[in-house]
């Protein structure tokens, strides 16, 4: 009966320790990213962070330069939530996603990317930056529905489009 308690323990404590427990290991670092935004959505930053650093490095081994953008954009998103709050990072991984996505000349990611650093810039009272990234992610977007007309990605679902959305926070934001 003793020996069952310890063990009970043993388990209960492996599980709990680990900061990604209810998450099933990959070495595929696009699942990576997924675990990431699971993790945020969980309020759970450590394991969040962990697993987008993981597939940055992961991404910059195989010279995926798309992947490596995702991954840098679930950082950014990251270090400026208010799990972590640090919008000075943010606003680095961010740039760097948009150097990522520029690489290989994705519009569609830089138009996504371009609205979140404004919003990251926005953290930081930088209103004339804020207002740059959001035109010139209207910009991108209009690119990247010429280019590919079926691209697409999730946006806020309060709105029908995501230039409406962005459109929106500008007139908002930016007068």
């Amino acid at each position: 009966m003793y020996m069952h308690k310890i063990f009970t323990l043993i388990v209960l404590f492996t599980l709990f320790g680990c900061s990604a427990a209810g998450v099933i290991y990959t070495n595929d670092p696009y699942q990576k990213v997924s675990n990431s935004y699971l993790m945020m959505n969980q309020g759970r930053s450590f394991p969040a962070e962990k697993f987008a650093l993981e597939a940055v490095e992961q991404f910059k081994k195989e010279n995926d330069s798309f992947g490596q953008g995702e991954a840098l954009v679930a950082l950014g998103l990251l270090y400026k939530s208010n799990l972590m709050h640090k919008p000075e990072e943010s606003i680095v991984k961010l740039e760097q996603a948009i150097k990522s996505f520029q690489s290989i000349n994705d519009y569609s990611s830089l138009s996504k990317t371009k609205f979140a650093l404004g919003n990251a810039y926005a953290n930081l009272d930088q209103t004339e930056k804020q207002c740059l990234m959001y035109s010139d992610s209207i910009t991108d977007y209009e690119k990247g529905k010429k280019l590919n007309p079926n691209a697409s990605f999730q946006f806020n679902p309060a709105y029908s489009s995501f230039d409406e959305m962005v459109k929106a926070f500008a007139s908002d934001y930016c007068g």
